[in-house]
């Protein structure tokens, strides 16, 4: 099975509770504890590819992210049994030059400029946004790279995106 074109084809101790910006209707992301990260990978990805699985998360958001450098992320987990990875120490954007605010980069923390050159879409997102975007941009290209195992897992965290307070620039970004 492949996923449809809607997702562009090629190339973390908290309270258990605690959500993404984007508690929605019944799927809560859950931060996942430090005691639990080690098992994290490999129960979402498989034992066969959760090393293959972590990198093109990381490779996807160095493609999606022209300003992303690396550094720690967190990972979370979705009440409907998907999961996604975010970066937790981007630096702080200042405003996109032209913008009428002025803001200042500490009054815009966490935010990531994504660039999606298949289809155009270019956005300022923060970085959980940022993160649901490059995950399901990795669980595209491991399923049409084989690995139809995560076919529900990408479905899932779509079905998530769509509810989320920046699902359109999500969605604009994997179309």
């Amino acid at each position: 099975m492949t996923i449809a074109n809607s997702a562009a084809a090629g190339p973390n101790s908290a309270a258990a509770s605690l959500t993404s910006p984007a508690a929605t209707e019944g799927v809560v992301a859950g931060l996942v504890p430090d005691s639990a990260r080690l098992g994290f990978l490999p129960k979402h990805f498989g034992s066969r590819r959760y090393l293959r699985g972590e990198i093109a998360v990381y490779n996807w958001m160095g493609a999606l992210c022209p300003d992303y450098r690396g550094g720690y992320w967190e990972f979370l987990e979705l009440s409907n049994g998907s999961f996604y990875m975010r970066p937790a120490d981007c630096p702080p954007r200042a405003a996109p030059p032209g913008c009428p605010t002025g803001a200042s980069a500490a009054a815009r923390p966490h935010r990531m400029l994504v660039r999606v050159e298949s289809n155009g879409f270019e956005g300022d997102v923060s970085a959980d946004a940022a993160g649901i975007i490059a995950t399901l941009f990795a669980l595209n290209y491991l399923v049409c790279g084989g690995a139809e195992e995560l076919t529900d897992k990408y479905y899932a965290l779509r079905e998530f995106a769509l509810r989320h307070p920046e699902s359109a620039s999500i969605l604009g970004a994997i179309d």
